[in-house]
């Protein structure tokens, strides 16, 4: 496999274009995961891969082309790339862009602290970070398998796989099918699941009573964009649990839950 040569730093590099190809995606999908986790949004794995592509062309292109080596054209990579973590506002928007830059610059720094080097703003990593660096990006999407697995164990117990989506943030939970429960809103007579997230709290502002063995109480709902039990979309509205849910993170009343079954 023919090599590419190159001076820097008055030592000459030997580097194999694939290596190169592959630090830059690595790295850029780093970038992007601590980006959306500064925020607090989702991205998608494919969004993520598409921002790693991107970015990883990006640098391969440098190494022709001279003026993307510059402050003002990675900036403005930078800025369109920020349009992976979806915004919902001008202001998110910002967030997010400031986000990404923040991030590239966090892991371009370690990269060269920990013994990279710098090629028109592009990384080169030797051997052992290149290693730190895959285990690294194996161990963002880890989480996310182990997630599966278990809700996957869970449904085999009479679970339900539940699906909210609100305001550009989306979450999916393990929910019990309660066969026990019949919460309904009582003007409109709508079901109403219950969750627990926490984020969610301030949202919530639909009064909902509340019938439990400890006495009776109010808990606030709102309406999800979209929500989906094992695939099957409702209507229902989504009230909100202050404290954790023992045994699951939600509970869907099993008379709209069964539909899905």
């Amino acid at each position: 496999m023919k090599s590419m040569h190159m001076v820097m730093y008055t030592r000459v590099m030997c580097m194999y274009i694939e290596l190169y190809a592959l630090d830059n995606l690595l790295m850029d999908i780093l970038v992007l995961r601590m980006a959306a986790a500064l925020v607090g949004r989702p991205c998608s794995l494919r969004r993520t891969v598409a921002f790693g592509t991107i970015g990883c062309a990006y640098a391969i292109a440098a190494l022709s082309l001279p003026a993307l080596w510059s402050l003002g054209a990675k900036v403005t990579l930078g800025l369109v790339l920020a349009l992976f973590i979806r915004p919902q506002s001008i202001r998110q928007y910002a967030e997010n862009a400031a986000a990404v830059l923040i991030s590239a610059w966090l892991a371009g720094g370690a990269a060269y602290a920990l013994g990279g080097a710098d090629f028109g703003g592009a990384v080169l990593l030797p051997k052992y970070m290149r290693m730190l660096l895959i285990s690294g990006a194996a161990a963002v999407f880890m989480p996310r398998v182990v997630r599966h697995y278990r809700l996957r164990r869970a449904l085999a117990a009479g679970m339900a796989r539940l699906y909210v989506s609100i305001d550009g943030a989306e979450y999916e939970l393990c929910a019990l099918r309660d066969s026990g429960c019949f919460l309904t809103e009582p003007v409109t007579g709508a079901a109403v699941v219950i969750a627990h997230i926490p984020a969610l709290l301030g949202a919530a502002r639909i009064p909902v009573p509340l019938s439990t063995i400890n006495g009776r109480g109010m808990i606030y709902a709102l309406k999800p964009d979209r929500m989906r039990i094992d695939g099957a979309d409702t209507d229902a509205l989504l009230a909100i649990s202050a404290e954790p849910i023992r045994g699951a993170e939600a509970i869907v009343p099993y008379h709209i839950a069964k539909e899905s079954l």
